[in-house]
């Protein structure tokens, strides 16, 4: 066999380098039914001193959720 002969490779066992035969599973959670995806947003405009407020009142949680939450929790306007 020559110095740099690709002989050696063509003939090795390379089974261990074959990929699985069965797919692997999706990562990651499954889907939303279309029914419960969140994608219409609202526009609200607030003055200063109640945007300070709310974010006061919210802390750590974006403004967006704690004023949904709080139209959840307090009134029926989603039927809940």
């Amino acid at each position: 066999m020559a110095k740099n002969s690709l002989a050696a490779i063509k003939n090795a066992d390379n089974s261990k380098n074959s990929l699985p035969l069965t797919p692997k599973s999706k990562a990651g959670r499954k889907a939303k039914p279309a029914s419960e995806k969140v994608s219409r947003p609202v526009t609200l405009k607030f003055t200063e001193s109640e945007l300070e407020l709310i974010e006061k009142r919210s802390g750590l949680v974006p403004n967006a959720t704690y004023l949904k939450q709080l139209l959840i929790e307090n009134t029926d306007l989603f039927g809940s």
